[in-house]
């Protein structure tokens, strides 16, 4: 049996056994299978040793998506402010703070599609932003990016084989644990780029693979500039029974102008 054959079956084994640190530091850890058995001496990663790789792995894509890293240390659900989101009275503020306890809630352990939609400003950003930095606190693998940004990431992997081709840009985007879509709509649409964003979160959406979009367009408004089948997708999680997607609507506000004139 090939070595990457038993590799696999531990980490398969890991993913499925293990969701608790025990390997008393060292990263690994072994089984009793008996002689003959795909996991006999195998060395099987420990969850701590697969969300250090889920560290690394987002790493590596922040680096090549050229996002900042003050986006996931500055914004957190701490320095939001409802105070500062001018226009809204006392019921509008109530609906953005409820927006910012079910984030933070969310953001604890994430499961199913969260939309964020709003007016340019109004937060939703920072909140995301937010998300991604308090599941990386937890060790949890994370990558946050514009729609325009990721594109761009995927397309340059044509040219820079020397740190990620396209297809190993591609496959960590889908495997990533948690991927936050930034201002999901802006892109501008090819039949390359529909093609990718299809891809990307039909595969995301058969695994049941976490995923934030933020964007200033309800994805259940039929004049929503978004690909039908992406778009079919999309509101396959949010009409379903079980709740898979959920969106959030921010109240129309400045949160950007209410941080600028505080500071």
């Amino acid at each position: 049996m090939e070595m990457s054959d038993k590799y696999a079956a531990a980490l398969a084994y890991s993913q499925k056994h293990c969701d608790a640190c025990c390997c008393g530091g060292t990263g690994w850890f072994r089984v009793n299978a008996p002689v003959g058995h795909v996991l006999f001496g195998a060395a099987i990663p420990c969850i701590c040793q697969r969300d250090h790789w889920e560290r690394e792995r987002a790493d590596r894509l922040r680096r090549l998506s050229g996002m900042g890293q003050h986006m996931l240390t500055a914004y957190t659900f701490g320095s939001f402010n409802v105070s500062q989101c001018r226009g809204l009275d006392n019921a509008g503020r109530a609906v953005v703070q409820a927006t910012v306890n079910y984030c933070r809630r969310w953001a604890e352990k994430p499961e199913g599609w969260l939309f964020l939609v709003g007016k340019y400003g109004s937060g939703k950003t920072h909140l995301a932003a937010s998300i991604a930095n308090r599941a990386m606190e937890k060790g949890r693998g994370v990558h946050m990016a514009t729609m325009p940004d990721l594109l761009e990431m995927l397309r340059q992997g044509y040219q820079d084989k020397a740190v990620a081709n396209f297809e190993q840009r591609w496959q960590m985007l889908c495997e990533m644990p948690l991927l936050i879509v930034d201002d999901l709509g802006s892109e501008r649409q090819t039949d390359w780029v529909l093609e990718q964003l299809y891809r990307l979160i039909n595969w995301r959406y058969e695994q049941r693979l976490p995923m934030v979009f933020t964007s200033n367009l309800d994805p259940r408004d039929p004049g929503v500039r978004v690909e039908e089948r992406v778009r079919s997708r999309l509101l396959t999680g949010i009409e379903a029974q079980d709740g898979w997607s959920k969106v959030l609507l921010l109240p129309a506000a400045d949160y950007r102008r209410g941080l600028r004139e505080a500071a």
